[in-house]
């Protein structure tokens, strides 16, 4: 009887709240199971990050259907790290061009690439799958995954030559499990911004550019939910939040360390681009 009286008030609060505050209550409640599964990853992964220097870093890549943008630029900017102890997770989104080809003609050992055998099941609606859009090869490659740190790229940006560096060094010294960077966007042909990232106390995971972040590899059971539309926020936001909800530890990095260009013949930026696949 309680429980029933407990959920008639839950609906009839609810139903008096903004949309907005709905889908915060429920992402906080997630949150609260998501939280007990940290503090058992905690517990059973925290002494592997104490004592090697150099670890090995896993970097994924979701992709579908660039495969001249992701060969010619993206992989490029991580073969010239200053720091090479890294393996690359590319997973495809069923890419239907020469994705496989370009990628396997690629001989370095450290580059792995799956293709999944038909795209994720996404919204039609062009805003909703601009919002999630690659949820499902990134949580496949973070399934793949074998380093002790975890660095996203996005298909058609590149890093700074000590974006991996810069990172890790920033978070071993501060003992961070989570840290972000800044990062530059081409607005318009040569008009470039400047995005700055937020900590978790400033922003509670959001303003964070998903190109800029390294964590520590138990925080793959944050699953990038392919239902993040619905909260108005891209898959990487919703995820970034529902760590910052558990208490995950994050620092911010204040430099640049990734650029997103223009892609090859368009004026305006993926958070404006009219082809939001």
């Amino acid at each position: 009887m309680i429980r029933i009286v407990r959920s008639l008030i839950y609906r009839f609060n609810m139903k008096r709240l903004t949309d907005s505050l709905k889908r915060d209550i429920l992402l906080r409640i997630r949150s609260q199971f998501e939280r007990k599964d940290l503090e058992e990853a905690r517990k059973l992964h925290e002494h592997e990050y104490v004592h090697p220097s150099d670890p090995l870093v896993s970097i994924t890549i979701a992709t579908y259907n660039r495969a001249e943008i992701l060969v010619n630029r993206t992989l490029p900017s991580v073969f010239a790290q200053s720091y090479q102890n890294f393996e690359i997770i590319v997973v495809g989104d069923g890419c239907m061009d020469n994705t496989p080809d370009l990628i396997n003609s690629i001989t370095d050992p450290r580059l792995r690439f799956i293709n999944l055998p038909e795209r994720g099941a996404y919204p039609e609606d062009p805003s909703r799958r601009h919002f999630v859009a690659g949820t499902f090869p990134i949580n496949r490659a973070l399934q793949e995954v074998t380093g002790l740190w975890i660095a996203h790229l996005d298909d058609d940006e590149v890093w700074s030559v000590d974006h991996l560096e810069v990172l890790l060094r920033f978070a071993q010294s501060h003992s961070l499990e989570f840290v972000s960077g800044f990062a530059m966007v081409e607005l318009a042909p040569g008009d470039w911004r400047e995005l700055t990232s937020s900590s978790f106390n400033e922003a509670g995971g959001r303003n964070i550019h998903h190109s800029t972040v390294m964590f520590r590899t138990y925080l793959r059971l944050f699953k990038f939910d392919p239902k993040a539309w619905w909260y108005n926020m891209g898959g990487d936001w919703h995820t970034f939040m529902r760590m910052a909800y558990c208490g995950v530890k994050d620092g911010v990095v204040n430099r640049v360390v990734n650029e997103a260009p223009l892609r090859p013949g368009t004026t305006r930026p993926w958070a404006l681009a009219e082809d939001r696949t």
